[in-house]
């Protein structure tokens, strides 16, 4: 009876509104849905009814209208949480699409980088910031991207991001504070990518036996993992430890 209740626009309340609507989109009634957002949307201009807008256009297949709500809604509401960052995603996805080498790409994930920074000053989470913080490699702020992963790290406790934190040391040539950073993610926990990381660092530097160290934790710790046994079974060969080498090969 509250989905049916025949009343005016006046005398409907937005929550029954928002009912009505929600029981539309799962009935797969698209249209009637965004009849009642726009509804809504006269009574009360908010984000929340945007984002349902945009939400609604994307489930029809209607990306250049969901872009557009969107935009508008970012226009009015900068600093709310979901809409910043559904608006820094959007411009991260079109900065993919324009291609690497193209001239917006850095353009436009350095606006993405102000959309994703409204986003995790409103709602400073892990999702938030870790957006911000690629969003900034990729438009070449790397200063902000260290920020970024510290505050992860000192402020929300995660330690894992030091491995991120490497690879962008790394990206910029910084190869001993790379390598200081994976030491610090392997000393609090057995982080195999941080192994990998160390072992390829090494190997590029052609100092086998220091990368055979962090592939022998590796192997220990994901023996199904083909690719260090095998650079362990050929190390180990050419070494003429054949009972070590059969071992990594077995």
């Amino acid at each position: 009876p509250l989905l049916t209740a025949n009343v005016t626009d006046a005398e409907e309340s937005t929550t029954t509104m928002y009912l009505r609507a929600a029981q539309h989109e799962q009935d797969r009634e698209y249209d009637k849905a965004m009849a009642l957002y726009k509804r809504i949307l006269v009574k009360e201009d908010s984000p929340t009814v945007l984002m349902k807008m945009y939400e609604l256009e994307l489930k029809r297949n209607n990306s250049s209208e969901a872009e557009k709500i969107l935009k508008d809604a970012y226009k009015k509401y900068p600093q709310h949480a979901i809409t910043a960052f559904n608006y820094g995603v959007m411009l991260s996805e079109q900065a993919e699409r324009s291609g690497r080498g193209s001239p917006e790409y850095k353009t436009l994930y350095t606006q993405a980088v102000e959309a994703f920074q409204s986003a995790a000053n409103a709602e400073p989470t892990e999702q938030s910031y870790v957006a911000l913080a690629i969003a900034a490699t990729e438009a070449g702020d790397y200063k902000r991207a260290e920020e970024v992963y510290r505050k992860l790290i000192n402020e929300l406790g995660l330690e894992s991001y030091y491995r991120s934190l490497a690879a962008l040391k790394l990206a910029q040539g910084q190869r001993d504070q790379a390598v200081a950073d994976l030491e610090k993610v392997i000393k609090e926990t057995d982080d195999v990518q941080a192994y990998l990381m160390l072992a390829d660092i090494y190997l590029q530097e052609d100092n086998a036996s220091k990368a055979m160290e962090y592939l022998q934790k590796v192997a220990t710790l994901r023996p199904e993992l083909s690719t260090p046994n095998l650079y362990l079974a050929e190390y180990y060969r050419d070494a003429g430890n054949y009972e070590q080498s059969v071992h990594y090969y077995s």
